[in-house]
């Protein structure tokens, strides 16, 4: 009798769209619940027969803010020494400078670059390479619609899942994507990264203004 066939695990790779998430979450429950194990959440969101391939955090260094930037490159080291499976990919903001037609002011300003065209990219990119059997896009981003109907025509049996962060809701990627839901607040809550992380450089505390 001849030995069976090994079952295949479907293979999942999660792509975070970061400053998404982080408003999401703002606005769902304050700074209660930044420090967010990205590893434990994306494990949390798989179903039976997957295995997690990559995650992939998209974000940009905040400007001008030296006590924002310190928490969030200590987020970002925490994350990278707990999360060895998390690929954090850094994009840039660029400075504006915006006029008011009104009262003839002007005030100087930063819009996210780079983020949202390295998410698209690399999704699509995975599709042609045949890196994943079904992606999650953890987003309500509507901008991102282009890229899940560009990876599906390079791959028609890709499955794409869109996870939208709280009060981040797209009607436009819903119907996109193969399926959605919203990012409940159980599963935020019981992926927290543990309040110290102990890095080979240092110990990284929690940020007590995210307490």
């Amino acid at each position: 009798m001849g030995m069976a066939e090994p079952v295949r695990l479907q293979r999942c790779a999660v792509f975070i769209d970061g400053f998404n998430l982080y408003h999401g979450l703002k606005a769902s429950s304050g700074r209660a619940h930044l420090w967010l194990d990205l590893e434990g959440l994306s494990r949390d969101l798989l179903k039976p027969g997957q295995t997690l391939v990559s995650v992939i955090y998209f974000t940009a260094m905040v400007r001008d803010e030296p006590a924002a930037l310190q928490r969030q490159d200590t987020y970002l080291q925490a994350l990278e020494t707990a999360c060895s499976k998390v690929e954090v990919v850094r994009g840039k903001f660029q400075r504006r400078t915006l006029h008011c037609h009104t009262c003839h002011t002007k005030r100087i300003s930063y819009e996210e670059k780079e983020t949202d065209v390295s998410l698209a990219v690399r999704l699509v990119e995975g599709a042609a390479r045949n890196d994943y059997d079904t992606a999650l896009l953890i987003s309500g981003d509507a901008d991102f619609v282009p890229a899940i109907q560009s990876a599906r025509r390079l791959k028609p049996d890709v499955r794409i899942v869109v996870v939208f962060p709280p009060q981040r809701i797209s009607d436009a990627l819903r119907q996109a994507a193969d399926a959605s839901f919203v990012l409940g607040h159980g599963r935020i809550s019981d992926n927290q990264l543990p309040p110290i992380v102990v890095s080979p450089r240092a110990s990284l505390h929690r940020p007590e203004h995210w307490m």
